[in-house]
């Protein structure tokens, strides 16, 4: 019907008209088995009603004319007033003081104060944990509890307590006061709009991410800046990334993937937080922060290289509620490690260089080598790979799995369906114990599966034939590396891994997990002894541009003459080991005549003409050699990584820096390339400092330098990093850091 005109409504059909005295006058007849029993319950509830619901002047209805949340000395309590919010921001387990002024003055004895938090969507039950009514009682570290502090004419003073188990997010706090006592009482509330944020506690021993020691928690928690090592094993080289954990829009990012990727019941248990996050930061399966891409063409994206921290990433995809592109492994690992930090999880990322990915389940990485010496794989190893290790409890396993944990957010193999992976205990890797939740198996084969060449032959059946003809026991997992605390050092963490390459320890580990793996009789087939033994050498840093050598070394332990066969190719490779395509670059046979008992090398010379033009955005190198000893018909065959070298950025600061003032910063580059570096950016970042943003400059000369100023304004004191990293058409991942000291 239209909104204009009024209608008259059709008058009602008679009926007989029940009163509450008629229907309570029923119940209590009912009750009382006679029905004609009668109670004039018209006159008594008027007896009530007409008594004035209003207390005395003197105790009137109680209000909250402000509510003060101490933001200043509760963020410094809680480790939080680094977080760029003006919001109250604490940590489970631990006290927090909240002061309440009223419109008079409070009465303990008539007026009844209840704190209330709130986490989630209506309806709020006390049974799911999502509010609680905390009323004034003596403090209790194990439930939701409050005591007064002090009490000063209209203001009151109040101490609350939240147990170390409940879940992290965003809370509304509230405060409910009842007058009176009785059906005299009357009511009143006061919520605030804006909400409180909880997050886990290192702090706390009662938190399952309790640890002990403080620069670890400075280092691991609070430290917004940091390092994430690449290259290869023979020379790890530092990347610097600002975490940029306490950034407003990174909190409220973070706070957005939470909430749209968890249920509140399983926000409580870091162990599922960590999970959950490690998928969210990808793409894949639900939209998440970032797209991977390792083709080489990032025309519709950022090149993965260019990222200088998560604080642009992060941003982005909170503002266009889009998945960013693009990232690799290293960008994956700097994410999340600013997510979890920013929820309370102490993390840090962590380089694996030759590392494995393992896709058949088998926890070995196996060389197929054809009848006619063709190499074919799925397996790969990486020159290196970047991920996660955060720190906590394990209630769900048998004592003795807590501690570091590694987390994976790269999407390379699903896990329960999904691209997310861990946590997976440490101590269970080190040990073998693959068949311990989550994705243990996986992350052992990347730090310590051996390396096999299997001889195929295909039957007269059908079936192929697969013989090991040669085994490395050592070359998975070498120089697993993050920054040490306190330090931008390179902290060496392999030993918390595996135990020492070769000792019976580390023998044991392997055989238990490959026999839980999908080829389990993998070492129940022996290996016929080499009598010639080769291996591949190459140069420890040869910068871009330079030549370089490869050289096989080759041993006849034999007391017999042997000819060697031998074929070297080097190709273009991403940095994942997977070579690109047409990624030839030098190829070379070789015929070797070798004495028995003699120890010979052959080498073959790379110039940087057989290189420039066809290396991708990590100047990696794959080397392949394959050799056949005529007289025994032995096959041997091995790979090796390598990747030259791009030179630093050079950065410089004059004089005293103070919050608010511009300063400058000095830039300089020398190009390493005998030819024109052109479409150069810098993009500029530090935490607390500069917030990201990419700048023009001018082309570089063959060979020549590049000497420019930035200028940034300092937003907080303290110790603080400016990031900067050059991109050009011609070379890329060239990176550098300045540490300064803000004044206030």
């Amino acid at each position: 019907m239209g909104t204009g005109a009024s209608a008259s409504k059709p008058k009602p059909t008679p009926r007989t008209t029940y009163t509450a005295n008629h229907r309570m006058n029923a119940v209590y007849g009912r009750i009382y088995g006679d029905p004609g029993r009668r109670m004039n319950f018209t006159s008594l509830s008027r007896h009530y009603l007409d008594r004035p619901k209003t207390p005395p002047s003197s105790d009137k209805q109680l209000k909250v004319v402000n509510l003060d949340l101490n933001l200043e000395e509760n963020k410094r309590a809680h480790h939080t007033d680094e977080y760029e919010l003006d919001n109250l921001i604490i940590r489970r387990g631990q006290s927090f003081d909240v002061s309440l002024t009223f419109d008079r003055p409070y009465n303990e004895d008539n007026d009844h104060i209840s704190l209330e938090m709130r986490i989630g969507e209506p309806p709020h039950k006390i049974s799911k944990g999502t509010i609680a009514k905390v009323p004034f009682s003596e403090a209790n570290p194990y439930t939701w509890s409050a005591k007064m502090l002090s009490k000063d004419g209209n203001s009151i003073t109040l101490r609350m307590f939240s147990p170390a188990d409940i879940c992290i997010g965003q809370y509304k706090f509230g405060v409910e006061i009842k007058t009176g006592e009785g059906e005299d009482a009357v009511k009143s509330q006061h919520h605030m709009k804006d909400p409180i944020y909880v997050l886990f506690n290192p702090w706390c021993k009662d938190d399952t991410v309790y640890m002990e020691d403080e620069l670890e928690k400075e280092e691991y928690v609070l430290n917004d800046k940091g390092i994430i090592y690449y290259g290869r094993a023979k020379h790890p080289r530092p990347r610097p990334w600002a975490f940029g954990q306490f950034d407003k829009e990174v909190v409220m990012a973070v706070m957005s993937l939470l909430e749209g990727g968890m249920q509140l019941w399983a926000r409580k248990n870091a162990v599922l937080v960590a999970r959950a996050m490690s998928a969210v930061t990808n793409a894949p399966d639900d939209g998440g922060v970032l797209i991977g891409n390792w083709s080489g063409n990032y025309s519709d994206g950022t090149s993965p290289t260019r990222w200088t921290g998560s604080i642009a990433i992060l941003e982005q995809y909170y503002k266009t509620n889009e998945s960013v592109k693009y990232g690799q492994c290293w960008v994956f690992s700097g994410v999340l490690t600013t997510v979890l930090r920013c929820l309370g999880i102490p993390t840090r990322s962590v380089t694996n260089f030759s590392s494995a990915h393992d896709t058949d389940g088998s926890l070995t990485i196996d060389n197929h080598v054809g009848a006619s010496g063709e190499l074919y794989n799925d397996d790969s190893v990486w020159n290196y790979h970047v991920w996660n290790e955060c720190w906590m409890t394990r209630p769900d396993l048998p004592t003795g799995y807590g501690g570091w944990q590694a987390v994976d957010a790269t999407p390379q193999e699903t896990s329960e369906g999904f691209f997310w992976t861990g946590p997976a205990p440490l101590a269970a890797i080190k040990q073998g114990h693959v068949y311990l939740p989550f994705d243990t198996g996986f992350v052992f084969a990347e730090v310590n599966a051996d390396r096999i060449n299997w001889s195929c032959t295909e039957t007269h059946d059908g079936y192929v034939d697969m013989v090991p003809i040669g085994t490395k026991k050592s070359v998975i997992g070498k120089c697993i590396s993050t920054k040490s605390v306190s330090s931008d050092d390179r902290n060496d963490i392999t030993h918390l891994y595996k135990h020492p390459e070769g000792s019976e320890e580390e023998r044991m580990a392997v055989r238990c997990a490959v026999e839980h793996g999908s080829r389990p009789y993998t070492y129940d087939q022996d290996e016929k002894p080499d009598d010639v033994q080769l291996q591949i050498e190459t140069e420890d840093e040869v910068m871009i541009g330079q030549n370089f050598d490869v050289k096989i070394l080759v041993a006849n332990k034999s007391s017999e003459k042997r000819t060697v066969d031998i074929y070297i190719s080097t190709h273009a490779c991403h940095y994942t080991g997977v070579p690109i395509r047409n990624s030839k670059l030098k190829a070379e046979h070789i015929d070797l005549i070798i004495d028995g008992n003699e120890d010979l090398d052959v080498k073959m010379k790379v110039s940087s003409a057989d290189y420039l033009d066809k290396l991708v955005d990590q100047t990696c190198m794959k080397i392949y050699t394959m050799a056949k000893v005529r007289e025994t018909n032995q096959m041997w065959s091995d790979q090796d990584d390598f990747s030259v070298e791009t030179p630093d950025l050079v950065l410089d600061s004059e004089g005293e820096i103070r919050v608010g003032k511009p300063f400058k910063v000095k830039v300089y580059l020398k190009n390493p390339l005998p030819k024109k570096l052109t479409s150069c950016t810098l993009a500029v970042e530090g935490p607390g400092l500069q917030r990201p943003k990419v700048i023009k400059t001018r082309d570089v000369s063959p060979n020549g330098e590049l000497k420019t100023e930035i200028q940034l304004s300092p937003r907080k004191a303290g110790k603080r990093v400016v990031i900067v990293s050059f991109d050009a058409d011609q070379i890329s991942q060239i990176t550098g850091s300045l540490n300064i000291q803000v004044k206030k």
